[in-house]
């Protein structure tokens, strides 16, 4: 099961739409114009499951207008403008939409509504609630372009503890960069490179600790570097392990002779 997470933020930047629109360009080559990055993500990457989340205050009206608020009954459209107003509004109040902006967008849609992360108590308190909301070998997409400028911090920060303790696959991180627009297009980048990164600090610290090489080959392989190649690193592994240091220190030597220039992220550990 594949899962997208985007957020919604509170700026009026339209009075009609909220953000300003703009054509958002996604690197297979699908552009796509709309004022809200989250649907059009999930036009592309065909989630089975998307969930919105927002703060109390987050526009969730305008939200609601742009994706099949017709369908909804014009108390009920007054009383969500109302509520996301005075930033009321409560996960009670967007059930009732749920099916009407998934119908609109083709996807099982959940609008949940999150606190401002600005303590570390409710910053663990969202981790938390992404976990519950997560189950061990779903693939998720995160999508960080609207909401509260800190959440990609703490969503990097989610999304290594989803993969690493909670068996949830993290597919991609994406980025809709309105400050990079130009010509009224509007780049999307993909940031998951910086979970790798966090991976190789982690697997080099473990190394330093325990010395064991092996913590560091499913790294290399993931950066391209060839299969044969790891395996001399993996036969040092297999060499210290078993107190052959003299064979060990050969297959470094081989290793570090064989080792080509790396690209990515390995390249800032063995460039």
């Amino acid at each position: 099961m594949t899962v997208q997470i985007s957020f919604l933020g509170k700026a009026r930047q339209d009075p009609k739409t909220g953000y300003r629109p703009t054509r958002y360009v996604f690197d297979s080559g699908a552009e796509i114009e709309t004022a809200f990055f989250g649907p059009a993500l999930a036009q592309v990457t065909r989630p089975s499951l998307l969930y919105i989340l927002g703060t109390a205050g987050s526009m969730w009206d305008v939200l609601l207008e742009s994706q099949g608020g017709e369908l909804a009954s014009d108390e009920a459209r007054l009383g969500l403008w109302e509520r996301a107003a005075a930033g009321t509004v409560d996960n009670d109040l967007l059930e009732q939409f749920e099916p009407v902006i998934g119908e609109r967008l083709g996807v099982q849609c959940r609008l949940r509504v999150i606190s401002y992360a600005d303590t570390l108590d409710a910053q663990t308190e969202l981790v938390s609630q992404l976990a519950g909301w997560l189950e061990p070998g779903q693939q998720v997409t995160l999508d960080v372009t609207h909401g509260l400028r800190h959440l990609p911090m703490l969503m990097l920060a989610a999304a290594h503890y989803l993969e690493r303790l909670r068996g949830v696959k993290v597919e991609e991180i994406y980025y809709g960069a309105m400050e990079m627009s130009a010509g009224g297009k509007t780049p999307v980048l993909k940031l998951s490179g910086l979970l790798r990164l966090l991976d190789w600090v982690q697997a080099i610290s473990a190394f330093e600790r325990d010395g064991d090489y092996a913590r560091l080959t499913p790294l290399l392989k993931a950066d391209g570097m060839p299969e044969e190649t790891v395996a001399r690193l993996e036969d040092a592994a297999f060499y210290e392990q078993t107190t052959r240091p003299g064979q060990a220190r050969g297959k470094i030597r081989e290793f570090l002779k064989s080792t080509p220039e790396l690209e990515g992220t390995s390249g800032l550990f063995f460039g």
